[in-house]
């Protein structure tokens, strides 16, 4: 009986998490493969992106994103709400962080006391402004700060991307630089696909997270190696020889040359008289695809389109 009883208790508890919502609560989230902070990571969420709760382990959620990745981040990382009470926040008029790295201050002050940091991409509640700051909350219904030169209102912002090339290569190369990060999906740090979801993100898009999954999202356009057919802004696949998978993916930038997320973010040549020249990426490429014109199709999909982040903006 005592066995019975605690089986029905975790079909209750995991039931009940699988019908509440979350809302991401820190800058950047990490979810992992496990419910353990020594678990893999695989993924990471950025503050105020809505996740469906799928189950619950001691202080740990099980949530899923947006793009229907699944992982787990400990309770400090993501509000639980109910249905109605996660509708009305996300209601709320949103701001997008457009900085690499800031804070969120207790007063309309810099030399105040921070509440959080801040990095490219966080969305946040509107509130009021005060001088140059604006007021914001947090999920967990902290209010802060904000300088106003950071930021912009979400919904417009998302209005005013039209998914040009030079768009996606200028906000690829301001992460020239940073630093690779397994699971990394943020400022913090990317992966090879992480670099490339957060980049479509920052230009309206939701796309799919994996490197295999990603090559599936668009419209292949060369597979044979002739590149006078790609456009800055496709993806570029490579496969690995051994595992016989796809397991890296960059951002083509035109003259043969890609941008990625290998040891750091980088620019290398499929030009063999170039100085930047990779020969183990030319040897191993696969195929490019191309995303622009993938909309509604194979995991990609408009940001304000999506039925969560729909419920931020005016009908």
């Amino acid at each position: 009986m005592r066995k019975i009883f605690f089986i029905f208790l975790t079909f209750f508890v995991n039931n009940l998490y699988s019908q509440q919502y979350g809302i991401i609560n820190l800058s950047v989230a990490n979810l992992r493969s496990r419910p353990t902070h020594a678990a893999e990571l695989t993924t990471q969420a950025l503050l105020g992106m809505p996740v469906k709760v799928l189950k619950k382990e001691s202080y740990w959620y099980y949530v899923q994103t947006p793009d229907e990745y699944k992982g787990w981040t400990d309770e400090e990382a993501v509000t639980i709400f109910d249905s109605k009470s996660y509708n009305e926040f996300l209601a709320t008029k949103k701001l997008i962080f457009l900085e690499f790295f800031g804070f969120c201050y207790q007063t309309p002050n810099q030399n105040s006391q921070t509440i959080s940091d801040l990095v490219l991409g966080n969305v946040f509640n509107y509130i009021g402004e005060e001088g140059n700051f604006y007021k914001i909350q947090f999920p967990d219904k902290r209010i802060g700060f904000v300088e106003k030169k950071f930021c912009e209102d979400f919904e417009k912002y998302l209005d005013k991307q039209t998914f040009e090339s030079e768009k996606i290569v200028s906000w690829s190369k301001k992460f020239l630089g940073f630093p690779y990060l397994w699971g990394g999906t943020s400022g913090k740090g990317v992966d090879c696909s992480g670099f490339v979801q957060l980049i479509y993100f920052l230009n309206g898009l939701i796309i799919t997270r994996d490197a295999d999954q990603q090559f599936f999202n668009g419209f292949a356009v060369d597979a044979k190696k002739d590149f006078s057919k790609l456009e800055a802004g496709d993806l570029l696949f490579f496969f690995d020889k051994n595992k016989k998978r796809i397991q890296h993916v960059g951002i083509y930038l035109g003259n043969e040359e890609f941008i990625h997320a290998a040891g750091k973010v980088k620019i290398n040549s499929l030009d063999k008289n170039k100085p930047n020249f990779n020969g183990f990426r030319l040897q191993t490429f696969a195929k490019a695809t191309r995303i622009r014109n993938s909309v509604g199709k194979n995991g990609v999909i408009f940001i304000k389109e999506h039925s969560e982040y729909k419920k931020m903006f005016k009908k």
